[in-house]
């Protein structure tokens, strides 16, 4: 997910990395206020997996994991302490992680929060995305889509 999202566009990414206040940090740790610890169920911080500070925005992947109950809860707890905070959650699942026109839409709305532009810059963008994704796929030993 990272990888889509902050890759300049050139090579097929979303570059998410280019936008103001420092582009986008890994596993960023946002500690709460007293009002979203209420909110969040006494949940003190949430460890963001991709932060867009220029969005106010919170990119979660949520694999199979997510699924399981007591993780839900836990999901929907952080998700209320990061709404009390004024960051915005985006969550993308397995399915959507497969589907270039979704990882599309989802850049086009980080980028309308950051009050950016989104526009492609290089030609045949969509075969250097699907390049791209099937390329980080194989990295970790998934099969093309």
């Amino acid at each position: 997910m990272a990888g889509m999202f902050s890759i300049p566009m050139r090579w097929g990414g979303f570059n998410l990395r280019a936008l103001p206040q420092g582009g986008i940090f890994l596993n960023h740790r946002i500690d709460f206020s007293p009002r979203a610890v209420r909110m969040a169920s006494g949940t003190p911080y949430a460890v963001c997996d991709l932060y867009i500070p220029a969005a106010g925005s919170d990119l979660e992947y949520n694999g199979g994991y997510h699924e399981q109950e007591l993780v839900r809860v836990r999901d929907g707890q952080r998700n209320n302490g990061l709404k009390g905070m004024g960051v915005k959650v985006l969550v993308i699942n397995r399915d959507q992680m497969i589907d270039i026109v979704a990882l599309e839409a989802i850049a086009q709305s980080i980028y309308d929060d950051a009050n950016q532009r989104f526009r492609y810059q290089a030609a045949g963008y969509r075969a250097r995305q699907l390049a791209l994704l099937n390329g980080l796929r194989a990295g970790i030993g998934l099969p093309p889509v």
